[in-house]
């Protein structure tokens, strides 16, 4: 009886390592896709303010911050997808959750952000005033053209993932990287 036992306990043992290893590599996949979205959406950001500001002769150096956001704010994300983060509109006409999970995220990730900052702030022995992030001249405008911009700039983003679900599987990804449709 052991020995009928002992097998089947390791091919189970053998199966659930199996299928971790998948899930950790599919996670892995998943967070460097998103890093990658987001450090291209930050750098972008971060060339256009230097490019801004060497118009007025202002120097500005870039110390990877938006690579670092990146990599903080992905992991945020796919915390909140793993909870089912703004999920409400799945059967609805794809724009809808599109542009919803646009809106819901860019909020998620600038909370986030001034959190981060915040914290980092007082970390360095700042007020909670000083250590609030400054956006743009600071005011609630500032603010909300930033939260435009980075819904615009997630809706290619959404748009994909939201289309990759419909057609299910990785027949979008496999389209566009040229492995062509499946049979």
């Amino acid at each position: 009886m052991d020995n009928i036992i002992g097998p089947a306990s390791a091919a189970g043992e053998q199966s659930r390592t199996a299928k971790l290893k998948r899930a950790a590599l599919e996670e892995g996949r998943q967070f460097l896709a998103i890093f990658l979205y987001l450090a291209v959406v930050f750098g972008m950001f971060v060339l256009h303010e230097w490019l801004v500001l060497s118009k007025e002769s202002i120097g500005y150096r870039f110390y990877g911050i938006a690579f670092i956001n990146a990599l903080i704010l992905a992991k945020i994300f796919l915390l909140a997808e793993h909870f089912n983060f703004a999920e409400q509109f799945k059967n609805k006409p794809l724009f809808i959750p599109v542009l919803y999970k646009s809106a819901a995220f860019t909020a998620l990730l600038m909370v986030a952000y001034i959190i981060e900052e915040s914290v980092m702030g007082l970390f360095h022995h700042e007020s909670l005033r000083d250590a609030f992030p400054k956006v743009g001249n600071g005011s609630i405008e500032s603010w909300f053209f930033v939260a435009v911009i980075m819904t615009v700039a997630l809706i290619p983003f959404f748009t994909y993932r939201e289309l990759d679900r419909a057609l299910g599987g990785s027949t979008l990804r496999d389209l566009l990287l040229g492995r062509g449709p499946k049979s």
